[in-house]
């Protein structure tokens, strides 16, 4: 009886089998057509995309062919015979032939305002309205490790007497060199001082501190800088460049000595990745030798709103100066702190050495909680995002208002040209500033400045004054 049931179910599970085989025969045949259809579609696409790989390829190869090399089938680097065995190089995947050309500028147009003591030592100031700024400028990449800038300035110039336009960058640089990082040539700013470094577009104030008049700007020139490993958080810059070119269109004629050595290191001690740099802390210094061909060396002082006059004016007769700064920042939010010093030591030529020191320290806060941009390969402070940018428009629900970024700053900044050296020409003497301002960002790239300026000046001959200044500026860069 076992033996009867054992061989029934077997029957019925084999009867089963069947049926489903034959069911999913019929099924398969019945989905042939179709996923023959998928399949040939299939076969189709692979080709197209081995054709466009290899169309590419080609492309690559082409500035190769252009030179006298003849790939064969897998393009690799060239053999013994010249044959190409391999994958193809990585430097083959670069248009040879790619470059970027992009025109920008920006327009400073500034009012002042002056009021001074009647017994100031320097005759007074009338008020003033001129184009601080018209700059136009024209740069961009060629292939993958060159860039370019081209930059000149239209704006008037303080006393009317110098050449238009002036040159502001025009510069050449070499990128991504091993050891060096980056190599400069050309007329662009020496490595020395934060707030010299930070374009005029982004600095907090219409004009930079008195202890600015240390800092040598533009001069033509070739530097080296990297960043210290894989790491941004160390940077450092150094370059040699002529001491006496200054913006005009550089034409040096001097057999004798006319050149500087000048060396910046910069680090971020803490920098909020997260934030892209809304909280940081900056530290920096920076060391320059200068030597001048022509004996003579000069600082003339104007105040943090630019006159004709300069409010201190030193010529020494001397052939060297050793220049020495130290720069730190703080950012934490929309609230920020910046200073910086200067000591200038210069070898004069009848006398001791004379001692000359400058100084400033600042604050600011953005109202509408923003806070300062900052470039980390640059180790200098960029463009402010705004959060809203300005409009006014009337809708159907009623009128519709963004208030763009605002921002408060005060500023202490004072210089010292005081040392009892004697002097071929000028006035020796102490200024001290006290600047406060409020910037209205419209956008990021326009902006509206007011500074107030209480300027004290004590000349080293016993006369004194002060003056108040005040300044509006409307800024636009593109």
């Amino acid at each position: 009886m076992a033996f009867f049931i054992r061989n029934t179910l077997r029957a019925i599970c084999a009867g089963a089998v069947l049926v489903a085989v034959d069911a999913s025969a019929q099924q398969l045949t019945y989905a042939s057509p179709q996923l023959h259809a998928v399949l040939d579609r299939l076969e189709r696409q692979d080709a197209e995309i081995q054709s466009l790989r290899d169309e590419l390829h080609r492309q690559r190869l082409a500035p190769l062919q252009s030179v006298g090399h003849a790939p064969n089938g897998n393009g690799g680097p060239p053999g013994p015979d010249g044959a190409f065995d391999g994958p193809p190089p990585p430097w083959t995947k670069v248009d040879l032939k790619s470059k970027s050309v992009r025109v920008g500028g920006r327009i400073f147009l500034d009012h002042m305002m002056f009021s001074q003591d009647p017994g100031h030592p320097i005759a007074d100031q009338e008020n003033r309205t001129r184009f601080d700024t018209a700059r136009i400028k024209v740069e961009g990449d060629i292939w993958e490790n060159v860039d370019y800038r081209i930059q000149l300035d239209f704006g008037g110039s303080l006393s009317g007497s110098e050449d238009r336009p002036t040159f502001k960058d025009v510069y050449i640089t070499v990128k991504e060199l091993p050891y060096v990082g980056a190599v400069r040539s050309g007329h662009f700013k020496e490595p020395v001082s934060l707030d010299q470094l930070t374009s005029s577009r982004f600095i907090t104030f219409m004009e930079r501190s008195l202890a600015d008049t240390f800092a040598p700007g533009r001069n033509v020139g070739v530097m080296a800088y990297d960043t210290l490993g894989c790491s941004e958080d160390v940077s450092w810059f150094f370059g040699t460049f002529h001491s006496e070119i200054g913006d005009a269109p550089p034409d040096e004629r001097e057999d004798s000595a006319d050149w500087t050595a000048t060396a910046r290191l910069a680090w971020l001690p803490y920098f909020d990745e997260p934030s892209e740099g809304r909280y940081l802390v900056h530290v920096g210094g920076s060391y320059r030798y200068a030597a001048y061909g022509d004996d003579t060396v000069r600082y003339r002082v104007q105040p943090e709103l630019a006159t004709p006059s300069r409010f201190l004016d030193v010529t020494l007769a001397a052939d060297q100066v050793n220049l020495f700064n130290a720069e730190t920042a703080l950012v934490w939010g929309p609230f920020s702190v910046q200073s910086e010093y200067f000591l200038a030591e210069v070898d004069t030529l009848v006398g001791p050495t004379a001692t000359y020191t400058g100084a400033y320290a600042y604050v600011s806060y953005f109202l509408t909680g923003e806070n300062r941009g900052y470039s980390r390969s640059a180790k200098a402070f960029d463009r402010v995002d705004v959060f809203t940018p300005f409009f006014h428009v009337n809708t159907c629900d009623g009128t519709c208002t963004g208030w763009g970024a605002w921002e408060l700053a005060a500023r202490w900044s004072y210089i010292d040209l005081v040392d009892g050296v004697a002097l071929d020409a000028g006035t020796e003497g102490r200024l001290e500033h006290f600047t406060f301002g409020v910037n209205w960002y419209l956008n990021n790239y326009t902006r509206l400045m007011f500074n107030y300026v209480h300027s004290i000046l004590d000349e080293a001959d016993g006369d004194e004054g002060e003056a108040d200044l005040f300044g509006v500026r409307f800024q636009v860069d593109f």
